[in-house]
C-alpha cells in the first residue's frame, strides 16, 4: 500500500499473496540524513497451498482378491484404517515410510490372508504452514469370498421385511 503517516510513525502494507520464499529488509533515513538501526534481513515462505495426497496401489472403491498394498504419497500425514467387520486396524506393523522430496512415500505390507473385510483408509496431511487435507480410500479385501456393505437405506428395507412400491 501507500505509506500513511501518524506523527512519528509511517506505515505501509505489503501483502503477499502468492506461494514463495521472500526476504524483507529495510532501510530508512529521516529529512536531516540520519539513517535508522540497520535491520536484519527476514527470509520466509508464504504456503498457501493445501498439501496434496496421491493413492497408488489401490484403487478406490475397488474389489481385490490378489495382491493388497496401498501406497501413499503425502507429507506429514496421519492415517487410520477402519474394516467394516474389524474396526479400527492398526497399521503399526503394516506400513514402511520412505521419505521423498519434501514429502513421503507409504507403503502397506501386502494384507494378510486373514484381513477379508471393507476397509476405509483416511488419511490427513497438514504441512508446516497449517494447510489441511484429508482424503479416503475405500477397498474390500476379498480372498475367502465377497464382502457386502449395506447402507442405511438398504438395512432399513430388509428389515421391514415387506414394501409395496419398488426402490
Amino acid at each position: 500500500s501507500d505509506w500513511s503517516t501518524s506523527g512519528d510513525r509511517h506505515t505501509a502494507t505489503i501483502v503477499y499473496a502468492k506461494d514463495g520464499d521472500f526476504t524483507f529488509d529495510i532501510t530508512y533515513s529521516d529529512l536531516a540524513g540520519n539513517s535508522a538501526a540497520d535491520y536484519a534481513m527476514d527470509r520466509f515462505t508464504v504456503d498457501l497451498t493445501n498439501p496434496e495426497i496421491k493413492f497408488s496401489g489401490v484403487e478406490d472403491k475397488s474389489a481385490n482378491k490378489g495382491t493388497v498394498a496401498p501406497v501413499i504419497n503425502t507429507q506429514n500425514v496421519t492415517l487410520t484404517l477402519k474394516g467394516a467387520k474389524k474396526g479400527k486396524v492398526s497399521t503399526e506393523d503394516m506400513l514402511t515410510v520412505a521419505f521423498i522430496g519434501n514429502g513421503q512415500r507409504i507403503t502397506f505390507q501386502n494384507f494378510a490372508a486373514d484381513m477379508d473385510d471393507i476397509y476405509t483408509l483416511t488419511v490427513k496431511s497438514v504441512d508446516k504452514a497449517g494447510n489441511e487435507t484429508s482424503k479416503t480410500l475405500t477397498f474390500s479385501v476379498n480372498r475367502d469370498g465377497s464382502n457386502y456393505l449395506l447402507d442405511e437405506a438398504t438395512r432399513k428395507l430388509i428389515k421391514s421385511g415387506f414394501i409395496n412400491k419398488p426402490q
